[in-house]
């Protein structure tokens, strides 16, 4: 006799969110749900029924979930890839600001991890892509920083991109720039070095990020 695993709201909400975060690390997932044995029974059910797969595991040996074609197909998404990456810290990253915004009370309409955006400047084709590209009460650019490099190529990009005005064909106005780092001060001192356009800047701790306590409503 099969077993078909009976999907709660909850279950629905983690794989939703999954579809937005591409990767979720165990732990994470047990805060969602509030209780960790809890979570991890549902995610060796969602496992077994083929919505989520362990792609990679963290260095604490915490199992990393992405969804799987089935997973797409029950939530009526589009499909796209995922595998194992070098960037996985770097996801999971992206991933608790996406719940850090839903715990803040943000309705999130949009959000999209490493998009690519491209333009034309100065003669020239630029492509870049922001770690995450989010609509809440508006648009926002974020970088998500783990190592305060390369921010003199970030800056002239976005001012670049600013100044191609093509920005006008997606965004009423230029996004904000959320700059979510583990050392503000040093990365705020390299932007305004470089900057030579006023853009509006924003600085947010990674440890803040990192310590939200969004929860899934048990009902």
């Amino acid at each position: 006799m099969l077993f078909f695993m009976e999907l709660t709201n909850r279950d629905l909400q983690l794989l939703n969110d999954l579809y937005f975060v591409k990767y979720l690390n165990s732990r994470r997932i047990g805060s969602l749900f509030g209780y960790y044995k809890s979570a991890l029974r549902r995610l060796k059910g969602l496992k077994d029924e083929g919505y989520i797969k362990v792609v990679d595991f963290l260095a604490n040996g915490e199992q990393v979930f992405c969804l799987t074609k089935r997973g797409f197909n029950l939530l009526n998404k589009n499909y796209y890839y995922l595998s194992k990456n070098d960037k996985i810290i770097h996801n999971l990253l992206c991933g608790d600001f996406y719940f850090w915004l839903k715990g803040r009370g943000h309705n999130i309409e949009y959000f999209s991890i490493d998009e690519q955006v491209s333009y034309r400047y100065k003669g020239k084709n630029i492509k870049f892509r922001p770690d995450i590209i989010v609509k809440t009460d508006r648009w926002y650019l974020v970088e998500v920083d783990l190592c305060n490099k390369r921010f003199e190529e970030k800056v002239k990009k976005w001012e670049g991109y600013y100044e191609s005005s093509i920005f006008k064909t997606r965004f009423e106005l230029f996004p904000p720039i959320i700059i979510v780092s583990n050392n503000i001060d040093k990365v705020r001192a390299i932007i305004n070095k470089y900057r030579q356009i006023d853009l509006n800047y924003a600085y947010i701790d990674i440890e803040y990020v990192k310590n939200n306590q969004y929860t899934y409503s048990k009902t």
